[in-house]
């Protein structure tokens, strides 16, 4: 893994091809989380191909 190139959907999940199919998912992300934006855009796309999506922003907590 530490060779995988950054475009390689196994570390970078919403570069997977599709969503459909996944269990249902609980995303929980810190307000101050330094990759926030792509946590919250992950459970979005769940949701859009019809996984049941649950996702809690907790407040201004900061990830080291």
């Amino acid at each position: 893994m530490l060779q995988a190139p950054p475009a390689d959907p196994e570390l970078s999940p919403l570069l997977q091809p599709s969503f459909r199919g996944l269990p249902p998912a609980y995303v929980q992300v810190c307000g101050l989380d330094p990759v926030r934006d792509d946590c919250i855009a992950y459970p979005e796309k769940l949701k859009a191909a019809g996984v049941q999506t649950m996702c809690d922003v907790c407040g201004i907590y900061v990830v080291d």
